[in-house]
């Protein structure tokens, strides 16, 4: 492990070109990450688009299956038949639920609120008196869509669509419902097809649920919650993120289900934002991956080829520096020189080995001179000794007679004397010379 961590040291010339490797890839790197973000943004734009249009159709086409029950009670408050007797008036309603489909019953609300003829027979009188929307088409005198209803006639999950009977005298005498089977409300959803996770929901104006995909029918007069009813309630040329009742977070654009004087309903539809970023997220993911795989690429060719380029080249000049700092000055770094830094490294290396054995060859020749020099002076002084000394034995030995001789003659004996100490000095300095040489040899 140790020897693994030292190869990764920044202080190593390859360590060094990793790094570098790194820094450059860095920006390439930050560019794909916000090229990323930018992606998903744009596809979250593109999907509260497409989420508007395709919600405003679905208001739309709800819209348009209201509207056409709207059409319906119209032309039935025009037929004398639905303020005739009760037969004529529940065979004229049984006729116009047959010809109509999505409906579950036709009926006539008295202003007492007794319900007076119905397309589905009664088995009990039905009195609607307390429905809001009963009071609404009276008092507004105009198309009224209910709130969420469960029917006390038919026992269905319904919205009732009431329409005011109004006299020639002008007064309301009576209110025609039709009573609207949610299962059919909405058709539209059917004939498209939504992401995985998708919902669309409609409801009222105090949040039930009156048309749901999918599972409509688990879901019908449930209430939203309360973040998605302040959703409803607008503004519609928005899109918000909203987490729903299973807790999954949805991209949800709205629309109101016709004109104010329509319905009060609100219709949305929801794409789980994971789906919306899914693509811009994989082809964030691809582009990371190739980036990762492009940085592995280049950190293993940065490795290789720092090792054959830069390492062994730098090792190998390293060793030669050292064989030559050992006194092996025959050594070459045996590189190919080139117009490159360790090319002209290994030239200056080699150089300087060559021109180091070239002065230590000439040292050695000048030692070898210098030694011959020495030898040939000692030979000389050794000569210059044995020439000087040679005579001044017989020097000192004629005097030494000649004082002998004349011991009587005092200018003799002192000549005698002078001669002993010259030649005494004389001996002295052919000894001083010679101790020079053995000096000088070492």
């Amino acid at each position: 492990m140790s020897n693994l961590l030292g190869r990764f040291r920044l202080n190593s010339l390859r360590s060094r070109l990793m790094l570098l490797v790194l820094l450059a890839i860095t920006p390439i790197a930050i560019v794909t990450v916000l090229g990323g973000l930018r992606e998903r943004e744009a596809a979250i734009r593109a999907s509260e688009e497409n989420l508007k249009r395709l919600t405003a159709l679905a208001a739309a086409n709800e819209a348009q299956s209201i509207d056409r029950a709207r059409q319906i009670l119209v032309d039935l408050v025009s037929v004398p038949a639905l303020m005739g007797d009760t037969a004529g008036c529940n065979s004229l309603l049984s006729n116009v639920l047959d010809r109509n489909e999505g409906y579950v019953n036709f009926g006539l609300i008295q202003l007492n609120g007794e319900v007076s003829c119905s397309a589905v027979p009664m088995l009990h009188p039905v009195n609607l008196g307390d429905r809001s929307h009963f009071k609404r088409a009276i008092a507004e005198r105009r198309f009224i869509a209910s709130d969420y209803v469960f029917g006390r006639v038919i026992r269905k999950h319904t919205i009732n669509l009431t329409y005011p009977v109004i006299d020639r005298s002008g007064d309301v005498v009576a209110v025609v419902f039709a009573a609207m089977d949610l299962a059919g409300l909405d058709t539209f959803v059917n004939d498209i097809s939504m992401p995985p996770g998708s919902i669309l929901e409609t409801a009222d104006a105090s949040g039930n649920l009156i048309s749901r995909r999918p599972d409509p029918e688990r879901w019908f007069g449930k209430r939203v919650t309360g973040e998605m009813l302040d959703a409803m309630r607008g503004p519609y040329d928005r899109a918000l993120v909203v987490r729903g009742e299973d807790g999954i977070d949805r991209l949800h654009a709205f629309a109101r289900v016709g004109s104010p004087t329509l319905t009060d309903y609100t219709i949305t539809i929801g794409v789980p934002t994971d789906l919306i970023t899914q693509v811009a997220r994989d082809a964030q993911f691809m582009s990371l991956l190739g980036l990762g795989a492009t940085t592995l690429l280049a950190l293993l060719a940065a490795w290789l080829a720092g090792e054959k380029l830069i390492v062994q080249r730098v090792r190998g000049l390293t060793t030669v520096a050292r064989r030559i700092a050992a006194g092996e000055l025959d050594t070459r770094t045996g590189i190919e020189y080139g117009n490159e830094e360790i090319g002209r490294l290994a030239a200056a290396l080699d150089e300087m080995a060559e021109n180091l054995q070239k002065k230590e060859a000439a040292r050695g020749q000048a030692e070898r001179e210098l030694r011959a020099a020495d030898q040939r002076k000692d030979e000389f002084l050794a000569m210059l000794a044995h020439e000087l000394r040679n005579p001044l034995a017989p020097i000192s030995t004629g005097a030494h007679l000649l004082k002998l001789l004349h011991s009587d003659n005092a200018q003799i004996t002192q000549t005698c004397a002078i001669i002993a100490r010259q030649v005494e000095h004389m001996t002295s300095l052919v000894d001083d010379l010679l101790d020079v040489s053995r000096v000088t040899r070492g």
